[in-house]
């Protein structure tokens, strides 16, 4: 709820879903500019929703979605856990603004030349 707050008030259309599952198939349902995906999700982690939605963009020819795994493990567990599912970022917890405001950037910096605002 934190940081849906903080993405609205910084003027994003935030959708909040309860697990990994919901969050592939909200992907499926839209274009997101970005997702963010807890590592700890219900049913379907963060990370193993990521890497569906990895393959799913390969299959279906879709542009790479910038993606941050939001976490309290150690940064360099969660390194490791970017590099094998190409995500983008990790924001750590307790989420802050100034940390959000970071990955939203590095978030942003990779999206692809075409993108559309």
């Amino acid at each position: 709820m934190l940081v849906q707050g903080l993405l609205e008030r910084r003027g994003a259309r935030v959708t909040v879903v309860p697990d990994g599952q919901e969050a592939v198939q909200a992907w499926l349902n839209g274009q997101p500019d970005a997702v963010l995906l807890d590592v700890q999700m219900p049913r379907l982690g963060g990370v193993e929703a990521l890497e569906r939605i990895r393959r799913l963009e390969r299959e279906q020819g879709r542009e790479r979605t910038p993606a941050a795994l939001v976490t309290a493990q150690d940064p360099a567990v969660c390194k490791r856990k970017l590099a094998a599912v190409d995500a983008d970022t990790c924001l750590y917890k307790p989420v802050t603004e100034p940390l959000l405001k970071q990955a939203l950037a590095e978030l942003m910096a990779r999206r692809s030349p075409g993108y559309r605002s």
